[in-house]
């Protein structure tokens, strides 16, 4: 599965996350909200039935990183 993050009127910092694979024609769900409690909201990415699901963390730049802001270096 890929996620394309394409920040508003910024294409230039267009980022592309490359996760779970996921069987043709597999029912995507996608939840928005504040998982580290950073105030900054996050996106939870996985298919549905599968256990397996991926956070995607908002940063303070308008980015997403699949590591907790407080591990990115």
């Amino acid at each position: 599965m890929t996620v394309y993050d394409i920040p508003e009127g910024h294409p230039k910092k267009a980022q592309t996350f490359m996760l779970q694979s996921a069987t043709d024609n597999a029912v995507v769900v996608f939840e928005t909200r504040d998982v580290n409690s950073d105030g900054i909201p996050d996106v939870t990415v996985g298919t549905e039935g599968s256990p397996i699901g991926v956070t995607l963390y908002g940063t303070k730049d308008d980015r997403f990183s699949k590591q907790p802001p407080e591990v990115m270096k």
